[in-house]
């Protein structure tokens, strides 16, 4: 089944299932692993305490059995979703304290094997689909840019490989909802979709390889963000 690039479905999940489903992770919460940024914007801060659930790995992993009943459940509705096609690469619980800087959702086997899911060496490789599943009603939303990569995910690189854009993102937008991010960053950016603000139980999806950010969600007194992340691949 095709689907759009970005994809959005109000009401996707029913409350039963995402509350289960957030009671499921922070059951999970002592395997979490904090992040502090190295580099970015927010060097030395927490950004995330990250759970993941699946790691990126280059074997095919279809036993979704371990994995709580509610998890089983929200995997085999995305891949109805998606006409059954999916591989799912990674799994990931996110506590997100402060906005993601902008990057794209590729896996060091997106960048070095071009999808271990597929034929080798197949030149025609783009990765599928990053999946956001929100737990709970938040003054937040995903902002995501016309711009792409499959050889990195981190944002400096495309601006040393690429010229900045003839009409990019105007200084009130980009302070509107990027405020937090490098104010050079957008003249190399154009919006594909603003998406919408996040409700428990919508189901949020679009293509790994484009670049997209957090808003500044932080300035809206929002102390952390809960979501579910699966990054999927499509079978062959």
């Amino acid at each position: 089944m095709t689907r759009s690039d970005v994809v959005v479905e109000e009401n996707f999940f029913d409350q039963q299932l995402i509350s289960q489903l957030w009671k499921d992770c922070l059951a999970l919460d002592h395997l979490g692993v904090d992040f502090i940024d190295q580099h970015g914007i927010w060097k030395g801060h927490k950004i995330t305490r990250q759970n993941l659930i699946k790691s990126a790995s280059v074997n095919v992993d279809t036993d979704y059995s371990k994995y709580p009943n509610s998890l089983q459940t929200v995997i085999r509705m995305v891949d109805d979703y998606f006409g059954n096609t999916v591989a799912v690469r990674e799994i990931a619980f996110q506590q997100l304290y402060l906005p993601w800087d902008i990057h794209c959702d590729l896996t060091r086997q997106d960048i070095e094997e071009k999808n271990v899911y597929t034929v080798e060496d197949r030149d025609d490789y783009v990765p599928f689909y990053n999946v956001l599943i929100p737990l709970h009603d938040v003054d937040s939303r995903t902002i995501v840019f016309d711009q792409t990569s499959t050889d990195y995910n981190d944002f400096y690189l495309y601006k040393q490989n690429n010229p900045q854009v003839e009409n990019p993102l105007s200084e009130e937008s980009w302070n509107e909802y990027l405020s937090m991010t490098w104010p050079e960053d957008r003249l190399w950016l154009t919006v594909k979709q603003v998406l919408p603000t996040q409700h428990a139980g919508q189901l949020i999806a679009f293509r790994r390889h484009f670049f997209h950010s957090s808003d500044n969600f932080h300035t809206r007194g929002v102390d952390c963000k809960h979501f579910v992340q699966l990054l999927l691949d499509k079978k062959q």
